[in-house]
Protein backbone atom coordinates (compact mmCIF):
# COMPACT_ATOMS: atom_id res chain seq x y z
CA UNK A 1 0.00 0.00 0.00
CA UNK A 2 1.23 3.47 -0.87
CA UNK A 3 1.53 5.92 2.00
CA UNK A 4 -0.77 8.90 1.64
CA UNK A 5 0.73 12.34 1.13
CA UNK A 6 -1.11 15.51 2.04
CA UNK A 7 -0.90 19.14 0.97
CA UNK A 8 0.66 21.78 3.23
CA UNK A 9 -1.78 22.89 5.97
CA UNK A 10 -2.78 26.12 4.26
CA UNK A 11 -3.53 24.44 0.94
CA UNK A 12 -5.44 21.68 2.73
CA UNK A 13 -7.54 24.29 4.53
CA UNK A 14 -8.28 26.04 1.23
CA UNK A 15 -9.35 22.85 -0.52
CA UNK A 16 -11.49 21.81 2.46
CA UNK A 17 -13.19 25.22 2.35
CA UNK A 18 -13.82 24.67 -1.35
CA UNK A 19 -15.35 21.24 -0.68
CA UNK A 20 -17.57 22.74 2.00
CA UNK A 21 -18.81 25.45 -0.35
CA UNK A 22 -19.56 22.92 -3.09
CA UNK A 23 -21.49 20.66 -0.71
CA UNK A 24 -23.54 23.60 0.56
CA UNK A 25 -24.21 24.68 -3.02
CA UNK A 26 -25.42 21.20 -3.96
CA UNK A 27 -27.71 21.14 -0.93
CA UNK A 28 -29.24 24.50 -1.86
CA UNK A 29 -29.62 23.37 -5.47
CA UNK A 30 -31.52 20.29 -4.29
CA UNK A 31 -33.82 22.40 -2.10
CA UNK A 32 -34.48 24.67 -5.08
CA UNK A 33 -35.29 21.69 -7.32
CA UNK A 34 -32.43 22.43 -9.69
CA UNK A 35 -32.06 19.95 -12.55
CA UNK A 36 -30.78 16.61 -11.30
CA UNK A 37 -28.23 16.46 -14.08
CA UNK A 38 -26.78 19.81 -12.99
CA UNK A 39 -26.35 18.57 -9.41
CA UNK A 40 -24.86 15.31 -10.70
CA UNK A 41 -22.43 17.24 -12.92
CA UNK A 42 -21.44 19.40 -9.93
CA UNK A 43 -20.63 16.35 -7.85
CA UNK A 44 -18.90 14.69 -10.79
CA UNK A 45 -16.61 17.71 -11.17
CA UNK A 46 -15.34 17.48 -7.60
CA UNK A 47 -15.77 13.89 -6.42
CA UNK A 48 -12.11 12.97 -7.00
CA UNK A 49 -10.76 15.85 -4.94
CA UNK A 50 -10.74 13.94 -1.64
CA UNK A 51 -8.56 11.19 -3.07
CA UNK A 52 -6.34 13.80 -4.74
CA UNK A 53 -5.78 15.39 -1.34
CA UNK A 54 -4.42 12.09 -0.01
CA UNK A 55 -2.09 11.70 -3.01
CA UNK A 56 -0.77 15.25 -3.07
CA UNK A 57 2.50 14.22 -4.73
CA UNK A 58 0.46 13.04 -7.76
CA UNK A 59 -2.23 15.73 -7.71
CA UNK A 60 -2.47 17.33 -11.13
CA UNK A 61 -4.01 20.69 -10.24
CA UNK A 62 -4.34 21.66 -13.91
CA UNK A 63 -6.35 18.52 -14.62
CA UNK A 64 -8.57 19.22 -11.61
CA UNK A 65 -9.14 22.77 -12.84
CA UNK A 66 -10.13 21.32 -16.21
CA UNK A 67 -12.89 19.31 -14.46
CA UNK A 68 -14.13 22.54 -12.89
CA UNK A 69 -13.91 24.42 -16.18
CA UNK A 70 -15.97 21.72 -17.92
CA UNK A 71 -18.72 22.18 -15.34
CA UNK A 72 -18.55 25.97 -15.57
CA UNK A 73 -18.85 25.88 -19.36
CA UNK A 74 -21.80 23.49 -19.31
CA UNK A 75 -23.60 25.37 -16.52
CA UNK A 76 -22.62 29.05 -16.92
CA UNK A 77 -25.40 30.13 -14.55
CA UNK A 78 -24.01 27.76 -11.92
CA UNK A 79 -21.76 28.35 -8.94
CA UNK A 80 -18.58 29.17 -10.90
CA UNK A 81 -16.32 26.43 -9.60
CA UNK A 82 -13.06 27.90 -10.89
CA UNK A 83 -13.82 31.27 -9.31
CA UNK A 84 -14.82 29.58 -6.05
CA UNK A 85 -11.59 27.55 -5.95
CA UNK A 86 -9.43 30.58 -6.68
CA UNK A 87 -11.20 32.52 -3.93
CA UNK A 88 -10.49 29.74 -1.44
CA UNK A 89 -6.85 29.50 -2.51
CA UNK A 90 -6.36 33.29 -2.13
CA UNK A 91 -7.48 33.29 1.50
CA UNK A 92 -4.72 33.89 4.07
CA UNK A 93 -4.97 30.34 5.43
CA UNK A 94 -3.84 28.99 2.03
CA UNK A 95 -0.47 30.70 2.54
CA UNK A 96 0.43 28.89 5.76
Amino acid sequence: MVEPTFPPPGALAAYLEFISRVILTARVMAWQNSPHDQIADLMDAVHNLLSFLTRWHNFDQDLFRQYLKTYDEKWPEGVGLLTCLEDCLRRPCAEL
